[in-house]
């Protein structure tokens, strides 16, 4: 599966980070525009290093949203993003 051609593909920001988030192994994916991205409640997923990024939930297509380095980042489940695309090539 070509993760970089998909996110290029569906007109994503391609310079991506990985960030590895203990037991849920979430993709950050950098965006230029979150006016769309409602931040609404924390994360479920605040562990140790989510609590450092204050990752909040997002509608409708994200895990939620991350403020990294004063830069919001969007959070994406792989195994989501994974079915999307298998969704997408049928």
């Amino acid at each position: 599966f070509d993760l970089a051609g998909f996110l290029k593909c569906k007109q994503i920001e391609t310079k991506f980070t990985i960030i590895l988030i203990e037991k849920t192994r979430l993709l950050a994916i950098p965006v230029s525009n979150v006016e769309d991205l409602i931040p609404y409640n924390y994360s479920n997923y605040a562990t140790e290093t989510a609590e450092k990024l204050k990752i909040f939930f997002s509608k409708p297509y994200a895990e939620g949203v991350a403020i990294f380095d004063n830069k919001p980042i969007v959070v994406v489940s792989i195994k989501h993003l994974l079915n999307f695309a298998k969704r997408e090539k049928h």
